[in-house]
Order: C-alpha cells, then structure tokens, then sequence
C-alpha cells in the first residue's frame, strides 16, 4: 500500500522526519502554499478535508490512500461532536453552483458535473440561473462584488434557493492554497463553488427586506458624513490659498446642504427602526448602554444582523475589534486587530470614546487600562471591543444595560 505523507513546512524542524520517509511516496508542501487560506487554521478533520480535496485529482487517478500526519501548531482546538455535526447539517444540497458576478455577465460552474456556462446578468439571466438550480436541489454562491450580485440575490431567495454570499478575500486565499495562480472569471467561478463545497458554513443569507432598507440609509448616511469630511479638508486648503473669501458662499451652501441632508437621513433611520416591533425592541436594549446612540444603535443592527446569535468573541472577530495572535515557537508578536466589517468598526471606535467618559464601567476599564500604561488607541479599541461583546450578549437576553458600579 502506497502513503503520501503530509508535512507542515517549520524550517528545519522538520528535516529528520523528512529524512526518514519513503521519498517515492512523499508529498510535501510549504508554507506559501498552504498558510494563506484562514480555512486550513481548523481542527484536524477539517485540515485532512482541505488536503483531500488538494489532492483529490492524483488520488483519483493513482487510488492511493491517504495518510496525513498534521502538525498540532497549524490547528486550532478540536471541535466537539456538536459543532461537527451542525456544520455537516448545513450543507443538505445535492450541488453547488458557483457564480463569478460581473456587471454584465454571469459566469457559471456546476460542481457536479463541472459544467460551465455564461448568462446575461439580465432579468432573462437571472430566470435561466433559477431553473437550473431549482432542477439540480442546487445552492448557490457568489462573492461580494460591489452591489453587482444584489439583483441576482433577490431572485433565488424568493424562488425558495438557497443563495450565499461568500467573502472575497477566504476565496482568493482559498485559490492560492490549491496552487491556482490563473484568474479568469471561469476559474473564479469554479474557485468559489469549490470554497462552498469545503466551508459548507461559509457565507451570509440575503438580509429581510426592513434590514435592507436600513443598511441602505446607513450606507447613505456614512457616505454624506464622508463628503462633510472631505469639504471641511477642503476649506481648509482654501484658507491656507487665501481663496477662502473667494469661495465662502460656496462653501456655506455645500455644508449646509450636508449638515441638513445628514439629519433627514437620521431621522428616516429612526423611522425605519420604530416601524418594526422587534427592531424597535433590540434599539431599546442596545440604546439602554451609555455610549451607544441612534446611529451606532443602527449600524450594529445593519452591519451585523448576526447580533445575539453568536458568541462574544465571534461579534468582537465580525466587527475587525478581536486582536489576531502573531506567535511562532517562542516568538511572542504584536497583537493587532484586523478584518472585520470596517464601518462597523469605525461607528463602534467612536462610539468608545462617548462610552469611556459618561458609561461609569467602561470610564473604571478605560482608566484601569490607561494607569497601566495603555496607548490612547488601544484604550479605546478595547472599550469598542467591550461595547460590541456587551450589545450582543444583550441582544441574546433581551434584557436591557444594568451598571454593575454604583
């Protein structure tokens, strides 16, 4: 019987267990091929999963078994019985479908049968691409392209499809740790129906129609405040010009206009919330925390529709505020945060400095972290981190805030 052995590259650590394998049956890859995908840092199961499915087609063609020895470094802490059998439940389809979204175009891959096909990303597209899944018991997944793959989204969703979108850059790693240095929208087609196939728990569904009218407004709302940025830069550069006088009556105008389209927004917003009963509850329980106000209350409803059904370390890692370990054997690196839901983040930052000063328990965390010689950032993103780990067990009791100081 023929083995193919698996081996983490570390260096030089690993060259006597190197040295003493058959090299007629030995498969090895390095750390540039396989360290990029954040989907081989699981349990060993699901490490062996990733590695088949590499060498699923020279598996095919020599029948050889397979045996992976797995370095315990590269793993993350074994999941129970429980969390393997929900993420094997999450997948019941027959097929996958992969979509690579264009402005104009839908490329399509069938996992199955590998398939490939290209529709118009017409109305006409849209109903083709809906026949073929309903026909196949089929999901379907596509990226984040930019709003492009919202006509598309709508579509399955209400034909009773199960439709996700998937994160761009887990895709693109996940190509880059099978070796795929060619991008064409075919490839990333059959690239991102390969991801879902190997992270059946991948992806988010298409939000409720009140979620999407709100993360519509909010989205309005934080380009506006983005432009009264810009303008404010702006006047400053005039004045530093001395065209400041020259250009005052503009200037007016533009930030006037600004200033009263930001508060129309805010006030659809507060409309939008209060005409849900159950948004308007989650506002009363995340608007009961000092520090959170209409517009962070909004964000966090919109940005992260997951609040309350996941853990406080899964809301603190979705909102790019959990610090990311950088530890190699006895090297100790720095922590810092990253990824994440960006405009969540930067709400939720600025919502930390309101919290570390008139919330009494966060002002008592914030003062502890400054006496220890914290940074100024870094103070307000652990209070940020504290805000979002606070609003989501919140939204799970739905109980409101209660101080814990007197």
């Amino acid at each position: 019987m023929s083995v193919i052995f698996w081996i983490p590259a570390v260096g030089r650590l690993d060259t006597p267990l190197w040295e003493g394998l058959p090299h007629g049956d030995l498969l090895y890859l390095g750390c540039a091929i396989l360290l990029p995908s954040p989907a081989f840092a699981r349990a060993g199961d699901g490490a062996v999963m990733a590695l088949g499915i590499l060498w699923q087609d020279h598996a095919a063609k020599r029948a050889t078994p397979l045996l992976f020895i797995i370095s315990h470094s590269c793993m993350r802490p074994r999941r129970t019985a429980n969390q393997k059998e929900e993420s094997m439940s999450t997948l019941p389809h027959l097929e996958i479908i992969g979509i690579d979204v264009s402005c104009d175009w839908l490329d399509i891959h069938c996992l199955s049968d590998s398939r490939q096909l290209r529709l118009p990303n017409t109305e006409a597209g849209h109903a083709e691409l809906e026949r073929m899944a309903l026909d196949r018991t089929a999901l379907v997944c596509f990226e984040a392209t930019g709003g492009h793959e919202w006509r598309l989204w709508e579509r399955p969703e209400a034909a009773g499809i199960d439709a996700r979108q998937l994160p761009p850059a887990q895709v693109k790693s996940f190509g880059k740790s099978r070796g795929t240095l060619a991008k064409t929208d075919r490839i990333d087609a059959e690239l991102i129906a390969r991801f879902m196939a190997f992270r059946p728990e991948a992806g988010r569904r298409l939000p409720s129609g009140k979620l999407r009218d709100l993360r519509a407004l909010t989205t309005k709302r934080r380009q506006l405040v983005e432009m009264r940025k810009r303008h404010a830069l702006h006047c400053k550069a005039d004045e530093k010009t001395g065209a400041a006088c020259e250009f005052e009556d503009i200037n007016a105008d533009l930030r006037e206009v600004l200033d009263r389209r930001i508060k129309d927004l805010e006030q659809r917003i507060k409309t939008c919330l209060d005409s849900d009963d159950a948004l308007a509850e989650t506002v009363a329980v995340l608007r009961s925390v000092p520090g959170i106000g209409l517009v962070a209350c909004a964000m966090l409803i919109a940005e992260m529709p997951e609040l309350g059904r996941i853990s406080g370390e899964q809301a603190a890692a979705l909102a790019g505020l959990a610090p990311v370990a950088r530890d190699s054997g006895q090297m100790r690196g720095k922590r810092m945060i990253g990824g994440g839901r960006r405009a969540l983040r930067q709400v939720l930052y600025q919502a930390a400095l309101v919290a570390s000063i008139h919330n009494a328990d966060l002002k008592l965390f914030a003062d502890r972290l400054r006496k220890e010689g914290k940074p100024h950032k870094v103070v307000v993103t652990a209070v940020a981190r504290k805000l979002v780990v606070i609003a989501n067990a919140l939204c799970k009791s739905r109980q409101p805030w209660t101080p814990q100081t007197g």
